[in-house]
This record gives C-alpha cells, structure tokens and sequence, in this order.
C-alpha cells in the first residue's frame, strides 16, 4: 500500500509506521450508520419532551433534564477527542453510541425523576462519541470534497428523521407515545451493530501495531496511557491557544452559540405546537418531518456550494437569512404557516451545516483533530446545556420570548464569522482546498 506523506506530519520519525488509506467504502459505512440511528433517535428527539410532560414532568424539570444530558456531554466530549487521538476513532464511536442506547433505555424504563436524571446523564456520556465520528468523516473524505461529504452523511440522517418522526406521531395518537418510543429502540441498536463495520482512520505507531499483534500488550497500553497524561491531554487546549489555532477558538465560541439554539429548539417546536395550535401528536411528527425535509435539501446544496465558494460565505449568507426568521414564527395564526417557517428556517440554517463541520476541521491538523474536534463538541454540549436550561425559564405558552432570544444568537455568531474572516483566521478566509494537513508545530 502507497503512504500518503501528508497525513506523516506531526508524527514523530520514530512513530511513523503506517498511514491508513482514505477508504472509499468507509464513508458509505458513515452515512449508513447515520440513516439507522437517525430512523430511531429523531423520534426520540422530537417526542422525548412531549414525553415527560405527559408523565407528570414539570417545564422545569424538562429543562433540567436537557441541562443534564448536555453538561454531562460537555465533560465528555473532550476527553472523548483525546481518547480518539490515543486509541483510536472507531472504539470511541461504538462506546459512546452504545452509552446512548443505554441512557434511552433507562429514561423509558425507570419513568421517575431519579431515573431521568440518570439517564440523561447516561446519554450525556454518550457524547463521548463526537469527535470521532467527525474525524472519521474528515479522514475518509477525498482531497477538497470534506464539506460534501458531511453534507452526504448529514442529509441521510435528515432524511430519515423525515420519515421516522411523522409515522411515530401518526402511530402514537393511537397507540400511545410510550409504545412506539420503545419500539424505536429497534433500528438504534442496528445502527451500532453496523458502526462495528466502520473502519479505522487514526495513523498507528508501534506501540498499537505492537497490541493488535498480541504481543506487549501492558507495554503498548502503558504507553498509551502515558501519552495521555503527559501530552495528549495539553494538546488540544495548547494548540486552540496559540497563533494558528485562533481559528479553532472562534469556532469553539460559534459551537456553544450553536449548542444553546439546538438546546432551545429541540423542545421548543414541539412544546409550542401543542400549546399553541392544539395539535395532537401528529402535528408534532409533521413538524418534525417538514423541518428535516428541509434540512435535507439545505444539506444536499450546502455541501455542493461550500466546496465551490468557501465555508465562511455560506455561514454568513445563512445567519443573515436566519436571524430575521425567528421573529416572524410567534405571530404565525396556524400551525401550517408556523411549520412552513420552521421548514423555511431549517432549509437556509442547515445549508451551512456542511460548513460548520468542514471548517471546524479545517482549523486542525490531523495530529490534534481529535483533541480540537473534542473541545469543538464539549462546547456544543455546554451550549445545548444552557439552551435547555433555558428553557425552563423563557418558555411559557404563547410567549415570543424563546425567538427573540435565538434572533440575538444568530446575530452574535455572524459577527463571529465576520471576525475570523477579517482576522485571516485558519480555515475562515481560503478558498475550500485539503489544509489539514499543513504541518503546525505546537511548542511545549
């Protein structure tokens, strides 16, 4: 097999071994894998809020139950890239997926607010899993084609939370929600059955070759532990802290922004339509539908535009069309205009997805990819913990205070962008081209 010289970098000469190739198969693995999960975990997600209010849960509980899972998350996300850097992307995904089949299990088994909170925070470790899977989406994307194949991998997930949601909203006003929140349990669990078809992309050294063969096992593990307590661990918070990767630390501040919307809305829409318009829960799954169609489409055209005009352009094209459309939602008089709306604002918003991803690499080189994509994912996490903690205190029936407040968010992170771009930060002012591997040497 022919090594590919770029992806040597960082590596130290003693260490350099193999490279694994960028396998064409392992991206259809990817996008596989995130179809299944998204045919049970959209469910979970759009009715999960739903849920616990017809259990006898508070709003407030509600959002203490989304702060939970994401501040969990935001321990774990970091420590998630490190692991994936030291042991590999593929283990980590599988454990961190599995941690969040566990943690729905447990808040559909033990329906008390003891065992919400356990597997909120059960799901929460589940974010382990961030990163890695970013990484190895990065890693196994052909040169210059990295925003696409976000988009490929993302607009496959969309797609299946268009048809997942609507049938279980259709199937639970006659069988109940619980029944079918259970029976979605099903294609989760097959989705981690195929994530163990997933390949790995991390370069390896000696010391892992060294335990895959059998042979040194303590050595090799003893080895990996020391990276991790003596370099690892610095790695990605020395290299967002210096020069070249200011990029990296604007995009931190953009996550926990894009963190705190994911936490506001995910609960919000659905809340909203009950209260507002009386739906029943099909009206919650054909909201939930519309939205991911739209997100599908805008993730199919953002992927094509980013690589061909430059992620920052999208991004600030994207909030410029966003942030006026949160305030005309309250005053929508049906649920079909408000549902067209949310569908217009998902459209415009996830054609900068693939964006938001790419770049979020492109400010990594490989050798910290995993330890940067970490930080980028504990940041979403801290931010999904405050918008679900805000929800508790923003959200009241027929209230546009919720909009008001993702209006101003949207606002805050364009200027962001516009920063990084002025700056000439890493990743926010070139033309879309393969940057992660041009070699930064991170003094210590």
């Amino acid at each position: 097999m022919s090594k590919d010289p770029s992806v040597q970098e960082n590596i130290p000469p003693s260490t350099q071994v193999s490279t694994p190739a960028r396998p064409s198969s392992n991206l259809r693995v990817l996008m596989l894998t995130a179809f299944v999960l998204a045919l049970g975990w959209s469910t979970f997600n759009r009715f999960v809020s739903p849920l616990l209010r017809d259990s006898g849960v508070g709003i407030l509980w509600i959002g203490l139950f989304y702060s939970v899972w994401s501040g969990v998350g935001a321990v774990a996300a970091p420590v998630g890239g490190i692991l994936a850097d030291t042991f590999g992307r593929r283990s980590v995904l599988i454990a961190g997926r599995s941690l969040s089949f566990l943690g729905w299990v447990v808040v559909m088994v033990w329906p008390s607010r003891t065992g919400l909170l356990l597997g909120a925070a059960i799901m929460g470790l589940g974010w382990v899993s961030g990163s890695a899977v970013k990484a190895l989406i990065a890693e196994s994307a052909s040169e210059g084609r990295r925003a696409s194949a976000f988009a490929a991998t993302g607009s496959l997930d969309n797609f299946a939370a268009v048809l997942s949601p609507l049938a279980a909203g259709l199937l639970s006003d006659r069988l109940g929600l619980r029944p079918v929140l259970f029976l979605m349990l099903i294609p989760y669990f097959t989705g981690i059955i195929i994530t163990t078809r997933v390949r790995e992309t991390l370069a390896r050294g000696p010391g892992r070759q060294q335990a895959a063969s059998g042979e040194g096992e303590s050595t090799a593990l003893g080895a990996r532990l020391q990276t991790v307590s003596s370099s690892a661990w610095s790695t990605g918070v020395r290299y967002i802290t210096s020069p070249e990767g200011r990029g990296s630390l604007v995009m931190s501040a953009i996550w926990i922004l894009t963190g705190f919307m994911m936490g506001l809305t995910t609960p919000l829409y659905g809340l909203h339509v009950l209260d507002r318009y009386g739906t029943g829960y099909a009206g919650v799954g054909s909201l939930g539908a519309a939205a991911a169609l739209a997100a599908t489409a805008g993730q199919v055209l953002g992927g094509r535009l980013a690589d061909r005009f430059g992620y920052s352009r999208i991004m600030m094209v994207s909030l410029c069309c966003t942030a006026p459309l949160w305030l005309l939602m309250p005053p929508m008089p049906t649920a079909g205009l408000f549902t067209l709306t949310v569908a217009l604002s998902n459209f415009l918003g996830w054609v900068a997805a693939p964006s938001w991803e790419a770049l979020s690499a492109e400010t990594a080189t490989r050798s910290v990819r995993g330890a940067t994509g970490g930080i980028h994912t504990g940041m979403l996490s801290i931010g999904n913990a405050i918008g679900g903690g805000a929800l508790g205190l923003l959200y009241r029936p027929g209230t546009a205070v919720p909009f008001l407040v993702m209006a101003v968010n949207d606002v805050v992170m364009l200027v962001l962008v516009i920063t990084g771009v002025r700056l000439g930060l890493r990743g926010f002012a070139r033309q879309p081209r393969d940057l992660s591997e041009a070699s930064t040497q991170i003094s210590g």
